[in-house]
């Protein structure tokens, strides 16, 4: 609730007269777990035309990331900061329109990119495409013909960064945390402004206290500025960039992504280098006609076959939905840019790109899968989901032949695909394939949630690790001089957060104390934005109590200040352990990848006792993890001494020796170093499991129609 703020007007210097906000009605809501469509909307759209509604975000003070628009009727003004279920996929679903029928003359805004009716399909490779496009979009973004499958002949204008515009000829500053919203094209893209403007707005739309939308860009008026005439700096930075300083010294003051004194790429950070038919543009590749796609491999004439089994189909998204994506990071291959265990959808994508299962043919796919960029962390909007689900069901024929069977979807969300306080994607993945990395059936509160992991269904698979701790692996073959491993003198060993929010630190025992029992049971605190209950199903803190005295256990908690050890060399201290502990958090984590790599046994505490066990990494489809690995059940914490002085520690070490490469992202090896790599690795593993699936997944689209829709 702290993104919402309300701000009544007075009316002639009076007092507001005391009612109820709207945030007292969400207030409620999260109280009660209702959904908004349990409140009463017409009280509702009423308050909202007497308030003024401001909504923001601490991450960006632009643009909120949970606005959305396009509803109609009497709740067209309301804001939802959380919606849920089937409501909420409806209501985000009127924010895509459907793409033009052929003969439409004006444009559609769908999936982050204009849509033209394109001609006739036998004109010659690359004409139909600069036919139907406006003449300049070539030059700010990509005229892209959907391939020969596509239900409807269209051309689409794709905007490439910080251009916009039906013809992409509008120079715009594009927030990074905003989600694009098709009914609001200016939400997102701020036009760039000159000194000729007559006003200095930092927002591109407001609401005023009627409730009504004022677009300020069609008024003339927009939110950056350049301080000098674009045409003074060199090559007027390009479109890339605000042109500041003085006349006689201007100068470009670059967008990210960009530098230079004319605002050039600053390196290329696109899927294949876009295959050597097109420039990279912050992770975008501005590809050359006819070409198109996010590494501009796909021709109209020359489609690509696959070559080994199985054989996938990969949709040529809009850029806004990928590479251009809600939250992305162009840099996202410099390992120091963003969370490196998230970059794993991105790795399987620039696999499957550049792997000979990808075709272009949808004869031959024995899968289709959606390259999306979702909102990452425990929560965020299902906004991207909606959006690539509206797009493929809509522009393509395949969804809904078989109704998404033979699709493969990433998550790469805390909770995986298990509904949260945003919705759920139920009805979209619910017959598909998810790839994640929670394998369990509960989500962020700690109970059953509408589709989550599927055992058989889904695959849970490892997250990224940075490649400079995978080569200090004792497993990795030494192939140059280095010292040897050290002994491993610590028997268990653990280091991160005990409860819930993790950047809240205690100084004392009491204050860890009251910490924890809110962490478990969800009680309303402004630190809790939204509650997560049953942090690591209580295990973290628990065992802290039983054994953090014991000798040879070595427990450093993140968030209790008198443990805090700032020197603490995380990969050093799971080289010397025997055992590491391995709990959930809010959501999956990486310790147990982390510690397997690094030949520690992972203690995998995963268990509530009332669901199954959280599935790890190929689990149930491949290997068995209690090869490698303590699995311990909820109803034996209290022993866990005992548990470990049963196991056979050196069966266990050498379980990890015969799995562990399948837990690296050989393509987040440096070049050199990819072959070195003594295994097969996660992306191979996943493939050889999908392969595994085909023949089953063939009889089930012969079955799909008789499949009952969910109630």
């Amino acid at each position: 609730l702290s993104l919402v703020r309300t701000n009544m007007p007075s009316r002639m210097g009076r007092r507001p007269r005391k009612r109820r906000s709207v945030s007292m009605w969400l207030a409620k809501a999260d109280r009660h777990d209702l959904a908004p469509t349990r409140l009463n909307v017409s009280l509702l759209a009423s308050q909202l035309r007497d308030e003024h509604i401001w909504l923001k975000s601490r991450a960006n003070r632009w643009a909120s990331p949970w606005l959305y628009a396009g509803a109609t009727g009497r709740g067209r003004d309301q804001f939802y900061r959380r919606c849920v279920d089937e409501n909420y996929s409806q209501y985000c679903h009127r924010d895509s329109p459907l793409p033009p029928q052929p003969g439409a003359a004006t444009p559609v805004l769908t999936g982050g990119a204009w849509h033209f009716a394109a001609p006739n399909r036998q004109v010659a490779a690359g004409e139909a495409a600069e036919a139907a496009c406006p003449a300049r979009c070539a030059e700010g973004g990509v005229c892209a013909m959907p391939l020969a499958d596509a239900v409807v002949p269209l051309a689409r204008c794709d905007c490439g960064p910080y251009r916009w515009g039906p013809d992409c000829s509008l120079p715009v500053l594009t927030h990074r945390r905003c989600i694009h919203n098709d009914s609001q094209p200016w939400k997102c893209e701020q036009r760039l402004c000159g000194p000729e403007d007559e006003r200095r707005e930092r927002d591109a739309s407001v609401i005023d206290k009627n409730g009504a939308r004022v677009d300020l860009v069609a008024q003339g008026r927009c939110g950056v500025w350049h301080s000098l005439p674009p045409s003074l700096c060199p090559a007027g930075c390009n479109g890339r960039g605000r042109c500041t300083g003085t006349a006689g010294r201007p100068m470009c003051m670059c967008f990210p992504g960009f530098a230079g004194a004319s605002c050039e790429p600053l390196s290329s950070n696109c899927m294949r280098d876009c295959s050597g038919h097109g420039a990279c543009l912050d992770g975008f590749c501005h590809c050359t006609l006819p070409y198109s796609g996010i590494d501009c491999a796909h021709h109209p004439t020359a489609p690509i076959r696959c070559s080994a089994r199985p054989c996938v189909y990969v949709y040529d998204l809009p850029a806004r939905l990928n590479s251009l994506g809600s939250n992305h990071n162009s840099q996202w291959r410099h390992r120091s840019m963003g969370e490196t265990q998230r970059k794993a959808p991105w790795l399987f994508l620039e696999g499957l790109l550049d792997s000979g299962h990808r075709t272009t043919v949808a004869a031959e796919a024995d899968y289709f899968y959606v390259p999306f960029h979702d909102w990452h962390g425990c929560w965020g909007p299902n906004a991207p989901i909606y959006r690539a689900h509206r797009y493929i069901s809509t522009v393509y024929p395949f969804y809904n032949a078989s109704r998404g069977s033979d699709h493969l979807w990433f998550l790469q969300r805390d909770a995986g695909s298990c509904s949260t306080l945003w919705g759920s994607v139920r009805d979209e993945l619910s017959l598909g394939t998810v790839l994640q990395h929670w394998g369990g059936t509960t989500g962020l509160f700690g109970k059953v949630e509408k589709r989550c992991y599927r055992r058989g269904q889904d695959l849970v698979v490892p997250s990224a690790m940075n490649p400079d701790r995978i080569t200090k692996s004792p497993f990795w073959p030494v192939l140059e001089p280095r010292a040897p491993p050290p002994a491993r003198t610590t028997t268990l060993f653990f280091s991160g957060a005990l409860c819930w929010p993790t950047w809240t630190k205690a100084r004392d025992l009491g204050a860890l104390e009251k910490k924890c029992a809110t962490s478990f049971t969800g009680r309303p605190k402004s630190d809790y934005r939204p509650p997560v209950k049953r942090y690591s199903f209580g295990h973290r803190y628990s065992l802290w109590q039983r054994f953090r005295d014991r000798r040879g256990y070595r427990f450093l908690p993140s968030d209790y200040l008198p443990a805090v050890n700032r020197s603490l060399s995380l990969d050093d201290e799971i080289l010397r352990a025997q055992y590491c502990l391995a709990p959930s958090g809010a959501g999956w984590g990486m310790r147990a990848v982390h510690a397997l790599v690094l030949g520690c046994v992972p203690v995998v505490v995963q268990h509530d006792g009332a669901h199954d066990p959280v599935a790890q990494a190929f689990e149930h489809d491949l290997l068995d993890w209690d090869d490698f690995a303590v699995l311990v059940r909820h109803d034996e914490l209290p022993q866990l001494d005992r548990v470990l002085e049963r196991t056979d520690l050196r069966a266990k070490q050498a379980g990890l020796r015969r799995v562990w490469t399948r837990m690296v992202w050989r393509r987040w090896l440096p070049q050199k170093r990819r072959g070195e790599l003594p295994g097969t690795d996660a992306f191979e593993t996943i493939m050889q499991l999908l392969a595994a699936r085909v023949t089953p997944l063939t009889e089930a689209r012969r079955e799909a129609h008789l499949v009952p829709r969910r109630p």
